[in-house]
């Protein structure tokens, strides 16, 4: 990757746990005018799971970059635990169908109840392609409180939405 720190991301490599000094330095990096080193602080700091820089990914949610946003997702999914799922709420309601994918299915992976009001009100998006991941999603956590919701669906303007709900009614059925 041009222009990222390399450094910084060297002695990651070699630490289980990064050290004081290397956190803030990956933090300060989200600020970075290259969103190549933002990009790269992101993932860092999800994968080594630093848990205090929670804020600093959240802020990393309104990044201009597409792809940040994205990666901030997937590394909040990374740090998150059953009761820290609404940091991504904001995700949900991005700019970016990418990045409201990519939230949708980090929330689905949790398999919370929690999740299920997440996503709920998603499936009124004026977008097809969220509706329908909303509703795999939905499977996914497989809780019946998301029948009601995924029956709702059977009534959508969008066959594909109708035939998804359908499909994963039929599975949840099956599954009881």
């Amino acid at each position: 990757m041009v222009g990222v720190d390399y450094e910084s991301i060297e002695i990651l490599e070699e630490e289980k746990r990064p050290d004081d000094h290397t956190i803030d330095e990956l933090k300060h990096l989200l600020s970075h005018s290259d969103p190549i080193r933002r990009l790269a602080s992101v993932y860092a700091i999800g994968e080594y799971k630093i848990h205090d820089a929670i804020t600093d990914l959240m802020q990393a949610l309104y990044d201009p970059d597409p792809r940040i946003r994205v990666a901030a997702v997937e590394s909040l999914a990374m740090l998150g635990h059953d009761t820290e799922i609404g940091y991504l709420e904001p995700a949900l309601y991005d700019s970016d169908n990418q990045v409201r994918i990519t939230a949708v299915w980090a929330i689905a992976d949790v398999e919370n109840e929690q999740g299920i009001y997440l996503l709920a009100p998603l499936l009124s998006d004026s977008s097809a392609e969220i509706r329908i991941n909303v509703v795999a999603a939905l499977g996914e956590i497989g809780d019946t409180a998301s029948i009601h919701y995924l029956e709702n669906q059977l009534n959508d303007t969008d066959e594909r939405v109708r035939w998804s709900a359908a499909e994963i009614l039929k599975e949840m059925a099956a599954d009881y």
